[in-house]
């Protein structure tokens, strides 16, 4: 039970790490397109993922090796396509898109889609209190959801394209250094989406997506795994590796720009320095997260995961300073109360 306990108390570190992470991805889709985000931070992944694993195995500081069979290699080449491919781009389309407030928590239903996969291919039996405590979370990340949407509308000033507009030169504000100042920042927050990515419901359904595909990959992994026999480093590797390669090839093809809009001499150093260092937490993550479905479980590892948003608004909190009301307070108790219980049901 202590051993329990432990990855428990791991999982909710990794997930507050994750929340915070929410916030530097926002601010990376405001300038790289969201396919060209997904590919660069891949390859750093896969890069950060072989750097760690490789003296870990081959020194056998862990019981992790390269074996793996084909059904396997099947399972977690699903999850390149699906997961890393298909959820991950679907996640920066609605994030560049959308409120941080509005997409985190709505990509966190994942945990419903992975109770549902669970239930359908691997006959997972949910207790009592761990189906309490997904429809409690479950609630806690709708009833965020809609109290941030609201408070976010409720907050709108004036059109930030008419902004710029009025500070365009020859147009009502002038053209002094402070406006030329605040059309840099204004272009930089709101530029890029076209109308029909500021649709809200194209950004719902990019979120609902997103939670989907997430959803599967803890429960292909457990698949994966028990064809091997526990989690390999090759399992890891071939997801992300896989990922990267769809992703290198379609932004091939397409021949789009990497970037979203021109980009000022400060975004193009600061970049490359946001996508190395998403890009290296996201490769440790994988492996820690791989591990915890070992440890815990799909379902429960997809539970605290669910609280991603309640750290990212946390993150919000502390590095913004945005206020936290009464309301959007229950909402995280309530969701945290909900993975409470279905912890105490794997631990009792």
């Amino acid at each position: 039970m202590s051993d329990l306990l432990v990855w428990v108390l791991v999982a909710f570190g990794m997930t507050a790490s994750a929340g915070a992470m929410v916030l530097v991805n926002k601010r990376l889709t405001r300038c790289l397109d969201p396919v060209a985000t997904n590919m660069l931070v891949r390859g750093v992944s896969v890069v950060t993922i072989a750097a760690i694993s490789a003296p870990l195995t081959l020194l056998h500081v862990w019981s992790l090796t390269y074996e793996i069979t084909w059904e396997a290699a099947g399972y977690v080449a699903l999850i390149a396509v699906v997961g890393w491919f298909v959820a991950q781009t679907a996640y920066y389309h609605a994030l560049r898109s959308g409120k941080v407030s509005v997409v985190a928590p709505l990509t966190s239903t994942n945990l419903l889609f992975t109770a549902l996969w669970a239930t359908a291919l691997v006959g997972a039996a949910l207790g009592e209190l761990t189906v309490t405590g997904l429809l409690i979370s479950a609630a806690g990340i709708v009833f965020i959801a809609r109290v941030q949407r609201r408070d976010t509308v409720a907050a709108e000033g004036p059109d930030p394209q008419q902004v710029l507009v009025d500070l365009e030169p020859g147009g009502a504000a002038g053209e002094s250094p402070v406006e030329a100042t605040a059309v840099h920042l204004a272009e930089e927050e709101t530029a890029p989406p076209s109308r029909w990515e500021r649709s809200v419901p194209l950004v719902v359904l990019l979120a609902l997506v997103s939670a989907a595909g997430w959803g599967l990959g803890p429960v292909l992994i457990q698949l994966a795994q028990e064809s091997v026999g526990g989690t390999t480093v090759t399992m890891i590797l071939i997801a992300q590796g896989l990922g990267f390669l769809l992703l290198v090839g379609f932004v091939t093809a397409r021949r789009a720009p990497l970037t979203a809009r021109p980009l000022t001499s400060g975004e193009r150093r600061r970049m490359p320095r946001l996508v190395l260092f998403i890009g290296a937490f996201e490769g440790a993550y994988a492996i820690g997260f791989y591990l915890l479905v070992q440890n815990l479980g799909p379902v429960l590892t997809a539970m605290i995961s669910a609280t991603t948003p309640v750290w990212a608004i946390v993150w919000g909190a502390v590095l913004l300073r945005e206020r936290i009301g009464l309301r959007l307070g229950v909402g995280i108790a309530v969701t945290l109360l909900g993975v409470f219980l279905a912890t105490a049901d794997k631990v009792m």
